[in-house]
C-alpha cells in the first residue's frame, strides 16, 4: 500500500519558457505515492549526490536503481538532474505520433532503464562539446544515430537508447531553457525499433496488468478467512485422517498390541457401535454370490475376508511382479496389522 505526498505538485507552467530551476531542498518523490512506514527524513532532495527511488516502487522486493550524480559529466548534471525530477513529477507527454497514454506517469520501475541510457547520452554529448542542451542540432541526431548503430548492444538496447533522447524531447516544456532540446521532433517518421533495426518484438516483464486494489483486498480478505477460520478445521481433520491411515488414530486402540484374535475384537466392538448408534461401514461390493465384500483390507480382514492378506501379496500364477511393487504392497498392507497378533484369522463368514 502506498500514500502520496500532495505538498509542493508543480503545475504545468503558463509560460514555459520561465520554468524555474529547482531549489536544493525539492523532495524528488513529491508527487509519487509512497510506501507505507517511509519516513520523511529518508526521502531523497534534489540537490543530494545520490537519489533513492524505491520508496516509490510498489513493490518492496523490488530492487530499483539509485541515481549517482557522481557518475554524470559534471557540465550536464543539472540538465539532467532537472529532467528527472519533471519525469517524477509530469505524466510522460504525448509525441506527435501519439504514442504515449495521456495523463499516465513513467513507472518507477521504468527509471532503472532511463538512469542507464540517459548517463551514456550525457557522456556522447560531453564527448562532442554540447554542454547545454539548447545547442543541440538535427545534424548532430543524425550523428548520434549513426554512433548508436554502430554501437556493438543488441537492436533492442539501441532501439532504448534512442528512445531516451525522445524522452528528453517531450518533457522540454517542464524543463528551464537551458535544458531543452530546441531542435525539431527526433527522427520524425519512424519508430525507434524502425531506426535500431530490431525485426522481432522483444519479450516484456510485467505487461499483465496489475490486479485493481479493490479486487486484491477482496482476494485477501478470502485469505484470511481460509487461514484463521477454516484452517485449523482443515489442518485437524488432516491430521486425523492421517493418524487413521497410519494405525494410530485413539480410535484403533483396542486393536493394536493385543494378542487377542480379530473375531474378540469385532465381537466387543460391534455392541458398542450399536449402543451409540455408530453404524459399522458397509463400503464394498457384493459378489454374485450375496456375498459382500468389503473394499478396505482391515475390514476384509476383521470380517473373515482376509484372502491372501495375512501371507502378503502374491502375484497370480505366471505373472511377473517387481519387488517394488511387492515392497509398496507388504507395506500398504501391513500398516492395518501393525502390533496385532494375526497368524490365524477366524473366518466369521461361516
Amino acid at each position: 500500500m502506498t500514500f502520496p505526498l500532495t505538498d509542493g505538485i508543480p503545475q504545468p507552467h503558463e509560460n514555459p519558457m520561465a520554468v524555474p530551476w529547482p531549489s536544493a531542498d525539492v523532495v524528488i518523490l513529491r508527487n509519487r505515492p509512497l510506501r507505507l512506514g517511509t519516513p520523511a527524513s529518508r526521502l531523497s532532495r534534489y540537490g543530494d549526490d545520490v537519489w533513492h527511488l524505491a520508496p516509490a516502487h510498489r513493490d518492496a522486493h523490488i530492487a530499483v536503481t539509485a541515481i549517482s550524480w557522481a557518475t554524470f559529466p559534471e557540465s550536464l548534471r543539472p540538465h539532467f538532474k532537472a529532467f528527472f525530477l519533471a519525469a517524477l513529477d509530469q505524466p510522460v507527454p504525448v509525441d506527435p505520433t501519439g504514442r504515449q497514454t495521456p495523463g499516465q506517469q513513467a513507472s518507477i520501475g521504468t527509471f532503472s532503464q532511463w538512469i542507464m541510457d540517459m548517463r551514456t547520452l550525457a557522456h556522447w554529448l560531453d564527448q562532442h562539446g554540447v554542454h547545454d542542451l539548447r545547442r543541440l542540432r538535427e545534424s548532430d541526431l543524425e550523428v548520434l544515430l549513426a554512433h548508436v548503430r554502430a554501437l556493438e548492444r543488441s537492436a533492442g538496447r539501441k532501439a532504448d537508447l534512442l528512445s531516451t533522447v525522445r524522452s528528453l524531447w517531450l518533457f522540454r516544456d517542464h524543463l528551464p531553457a537551458p535544458c531543452r532540446l530546441e531542435c525539431p521532433y527526433p527522427w520524425p517518421g519512424q519508430s525507434a525499433n524502425e531506426l535500431a533495426g530490431v525485426t522481432a518484438l522483444r519479450n516484456t516483464e510485467n505487461k499483465t496488468p496489475r490486479i485493481a486494489e479493490d479486487s486484491m483486498q477482496a482476494l485477501l480478505a478470502w485469505a484470511l478467512v481460509m487461514i484463521e477460520q477454516m484452517g485449523p478445521d482443515i489442518c485437524g481433520a488432516r491430521r486425523e485422517y492421517a493418524a487413521l491411515e497410519a494405525g494410530d488414530h485413539p480410535s484403533q486402540a483396542e486393536f493394536r498390541g493385543t494378542p487377542r484374535p480379530a473375531s474378540a475384537a469385532l465381537s466387543g466392538t460391534l455392541p458398542r457401535r450399536r449402543a451409540t448408534t455408530a453404524r459399522a461401514p458397509r463400503s464394498g461390493r457384493r459378489r454374485s454370490d450375496g456375498e459382500h465384500r468389503a473394499h478396505s483390507p482391515a475390514r476384509r480382514h476383521l470380517t473373515g475376508q482376509s484372502g491372501g492378506i495375512v501371507r502378503g501379496p502374491k502375484a497370480p500364477a505366471g505373472h511377473q511382479r517387481s519387488p517394488h511393487w511387492r515392497r509398496q504392497s507388504y507395506r500398504r498392507h501391513h500398516r492395518y496389522h501393525r502390533g496385532s497378533s494375526l497368524a490365524v484369522a477366524p473366518d466369521l463368514s461361516r
